[in-house]
C-alpha cells in the first residue's frame, strides 16, 4: 500500500487543530471559572470557550471515527447555541450567562456556530 503523503500531512495539520481547539477550551473554561476578575485581556469568554472545546472535540471525534462522542459533542454545542441566541434575544444583549456568570459570546457568533453545526453531525448517521 502506498503512503500518500499530501492525505498524512492533511490528517496531521486537522489533528494539531483539534489539539489546540481542545487546549483552547480547556484552558479558556479552567481560568474563566476559576479566576473571577480576568486578568489577562486576551482570554475567551467562559462561554466561548466551552464552544471551543465542544468544537475540538467533534472534529477530533470526526477525524477517529468516534460517532457516539461527535453526536454527544455536536447536540452539546447546538444546545449552548441555541441557549445563547435565546438569552441574547430576551435580555438584549445586556446581563451575564446562566452558565458562568460572565459575558455571554455575541449573537453573530452563535448564529455561525448554529448555521455550521450540523456539518460535524452530517456524517453521524
Amino acid at each position: 500500500m502506498r503512503i500518500n503523503t499530501r492525505q498524512l500531512a492533511l490528517e496531521t495539520l486537522l489533528l494539531m487543530i483539534s489539539a489546540t481547539l481542545v487546549c483552547m477550551g480547556v484552558v479558556g473554561v479552567v481560568v474563566g471559572l476559576s479566576v473571577p476578575t480576568r486578568p489577562f485581556f486576551a482570554t475567551l469568554l467562559p462561554d466561548g470557550a466551552l464552544v471551543t472545546l465542544l468544537v475540538g472535540i467533534a472534529l477530533l471525534a470526526t477525524l477517529q471515527g468516534w460517532g457516539k462522542t461527535r453526536v454527544i459533542s455536536v447536540l452539546s454545542l447546538f444546545l449552548v447555541v441555541t441557549y445563547t441566541l435565546v438569552h441574547n434575544s430576551l435580555e438584549g444583549g445586556r446581563g451575564d450567562s446562566w452558565l458562568s456568570n460572565g459575558p455571554r459570546i455575541t449573537s453573530l457568533s452563535a448564529g455561525f456556530f448554529f448555521n455550521d453545526w450540523g456539518v460535524f453531525l452530517g456524517g453521524a448517521f
